[in-house]
C-alpha cells in the first residue's frame, strides 16, 4: 500500500481498516536441500604436485639445450660449413652455388654442416601477396626444403630456424623443420642452437648459432655476434645470418685468453628485389663460411680458423687430414718397431 502512513508502529501495523501481521514466528518456513556439486578443479595438493613436475620437466629440457654435446666420431681435423639464409624457393636463390656447396660437404672427408635458418620464404600475413611473384608454390617450397635436408642429412649437425621458417609453424606449434629433423640425426631449434662438438682427442669446438644476435653497427655487419661474444658468450664460433650481409671479427677474452670468431653470414638469395627497392648495398662477401678445427694444434689461438671460400676450405681440410693420417701412421709404425 503506497502513500499510507501507519498509525501504530508495532508488530501489527494498521493501515486504516487493514491490519498486517509482521510476526516472523507465525510465517511458514520454505526449506530446501541442494546437493554438494563436485569441483572440476583437482585438489590443491594434486595441482601443486602437477606444477612441480611440469617445472622440473621444463627445466630439464631447458638445461639440456644450454650446451648440446655432439659426439664427433672421427679423429683429426674437421670442418663445419654453415649455410647462410638459403631461401630455397625464391627466384633469386643461387642454385648452382647451393648445389656445389652441398656436394663439397657430402664429398669432403671430415666436413660437416649446419644451417643458420630461413630455408624458405614462407610468406604469411601482409607478405602473402608475394606468392604471386614467385613460380614456386608453398607445397613445392616445403618439398624443396625437405630435399635439401635429405641431401646433407648425414653431415647436417644443426638447423637454427629463422623468422621465415617460424612463419610457417602450424597451429599446434610444430614447424615443418621440426618434423623433418625428427627423422635425421641433427638437432634443431627456433631460438638458437649452442653446441659442443666433442672429438675423440678430447678437444671440443663450441658453436653458438642464432638466426640473429641483437646489435647493429654501420661499421661492421658482425657487430651483433661480436657484441654477444664480448658480453659473455665465450664460444669458439658465434654466428648469425638474417640480414643477408657478411661480416667477421676476432675477439679475445683477456681473462680466459679464449678466442671467439664472430661471424655474420650472407644469403644464397643473391638477387633480392626487396634489397633493390630499399636501396641496400650488396654486402654479400660469403654465404657459406667454414670453420676448420684442428684438435692437435698446440696453440689454442690457432685451433680454429675461418675459411670463407668453400672450395678452398675443402682443399685445406683434405690436406690437413692427409698430413694428420701420415703423422699417425708414422707414429704407429715407430711404435711397432719399438715393440
Amino acid at each position: 500500500i503506497i502513500g499510507v502512513v501507519p498509525s501504530v508502529i508495532s508488530d501489527d501495523v494498521r493501515f486504516g481498516n487493514i491490519e498486517i501481521d509482521w510476526s516472523i514466528a507465525e510465517m511458514p518456513r520454505e526449506t530446501f536441500t541442494a546437493p554438494e556439486l563436485p569441483d572440476e578443479l583437482p585438489p590443491i595438493h594434486e595441482l601443486v604436485e602437477r606444477r612441480t613436475k611440469a617445472f622440473k620437466r621444463k627445466q630439464m629440457a631447458h638445461d639440456a639445450r644450454r650446451l648440446i654435446p655432439i659426439t664427433i666420431n672421427i679423429d683429426g681435423p674437421i670442418g663445419v660449413a654453415i649455410f647462410g639464409d638459403i631461401h630455397i624457393d625464391d627466384e633469386g636463390c643461387n642454385w648452382p652455388l647451393l648445389k656445389e656447396c652441398n656436394d663439397i660437404v657430402k664429398n669432403t672427408e671430415g666436413m660437416f654442416c649446419g644451417s643458420i635458418g630461413d630455408l624458405q620464404n614462407g610468406w604469411v600475413g601482409r607478405l602473402a601477396r608475394l606468392w604471386a611473384n614467385q613460380s614456386v608454390t608453398s607445397r613445392e617450397a616445403l618439398a624443396l626444403v625437405e630435399w635439401w635436408v635429405g641431401e646433407v642429412s648425414e653431415k647436417l649437425i644443426f638447423i637454427c630456424e629463422g623468422n621465415h621458417d617460424a612463419w610457417t609453424t602450424g597451429v599446434n606449434g610444430k614447424s615443418a623443420i621440426d618434423w623433418m629433423m625428427a627423422y635425421h640425426p641433427g638437432v634443431s631449434d627456433s631460438d638458437g642452437v649452442r653446441m659442443s662438438l666433442n672429438t675423440p682427442s678430447g678437444q671440443s669446438l663450441t658453436i653458438n648459432a642464432r638466426h640473429d644476435f641483437a646489435g647493429r653497427s654501420q661499421w661492421n655487419p658482425a657487430h651483433g655476434p661480436g657484441k654477444a661474444a664480448m658480453m659473455g658468450w665465450r664460444d669458439d664460433i658465434v654466428i648469425a645470418g638474417h640480414t643477408h650481409v657478411s661480416g667477421y671479427m676476432v675477439i679475445k677474452d683477456p681473462m680466459t685468453r679464449r678466442i671467439s670468431h664472430a661471424v655474420r653470414t650472407a644469403s644464397f638469395k643473391e638477387i633480392d628485389e626487396y634489397a633493390k627497392q630499399s636501396g641496400f648495398p650488396d654486402g654479400n662477401c660469403f654465404e657459406c663460411p667454414i670453420a676448420i678445427f684442428d684438435p692437435d694444434e698446440p696453440d689454442p689461438r690457432f685451433r680454429v680458423t675461418m675459411e670463407f671460400n668453400p672450395r678452398k676450405a675443402a682443399r685445406v681440410l683434405t690436406m690437413m687430414r692427409h698430413d694428420w693420417k701420415r703423422k699417425r701412421e708414422q707414429k704407429n709404425g715407430r711404435g711397432k718397431r719399438a715393440v
